[in-house]
């Protein structure tokens, strides 16, 4: 029997295991003990990732606020220039808009859009598309309020519709309650068809 364990232990006369780290001195304990058992590894499963809607759809993510600014330009150019010809053209232009805001939304992100938020996108290009509208408004009725650009504004609507027309034009302009009539107008427009828009382009992306 050795004197000293591997270990550096002195070993005591007749001492079958070392004190110090316990492993066996002769050759007969050694092979009665156990072995240590080696855990079989632990096996993982794969779990397929599912691609989730953007939960940052909002004012504070800049890719809606700038497709959404986009769309709405491109929706209020359409409804200033449909709006002459029919009134159900200029809100079909606006809700193309908020459809057109969805689409740009997913091929800009590669995220799927829920109606929730499509609505949501609609929501926020019908708020530019209003804004928009109002700054025109209120530069129109501060511009009409000068009776010299005035005259020669519904002189070129004359040109354009019969006289009654641009002199009604003008005066709704010219008047609170005409300004509160245009921007209520102005409101169903941006504020709810873009909206509608939006809801359509969220639904027509899971069917596609």
């Amino acid at each position: 029997m050795p004197e000293y364990c591997s270990c550096g232990a002195k070993l005591p006369e007749d001492a079958r295991f070392c004190h110090r780290c316990g492993k066996p001195q002769r050759e007969a304990d050694a092979e009665l003990e156990p072995a240590v058992a080696t855990p079989p590894p632990v096996q993982t499963q794969d779990v397929p990732r599912t691609r989730r809607p953007d939960p940052t759809i909002g004012f504070r993510n800049p890719v809606t606020v700038r497709i959404s600014l986009f769309a709405s330009l491109i929706g209020f150019i359409l409804l200033a220039v449909l709006g002459q010809i029919s009134t159900i053209l200029a809100l079909v232009a606006m809700l193309g808009a908020g459809t057109l805001a969805v689409n740009l939304y997913r091929r800009r992100t590669g995220l799927p859009v829920t109606v929730r938020g499509g609505i949501h996108i609609g929501w926020i290009t019908g708020v530019f598309a209003f804004i928009t509208a109002m700054i025109l408004v209120t530069v129109m009725a501060i511009a009409l309020s000068d009776n010299s650009i005035a005259s020669t504004f519904q002189s070129q609507l004359r040109a354009r519709s019969d006289q009654d027309t641009a002199k009604q034009v003008v005066d709704a302009f010219r008047n609170p309650k005409g300004l509160a009539d245009i921007l209520a107008t102005f409101f169903v427009a941006c504020g709810v068809m873009p909206v509608v828009g939006g809801a359509l382009g969220a639904l027509i992306g899971r069917r596609g």
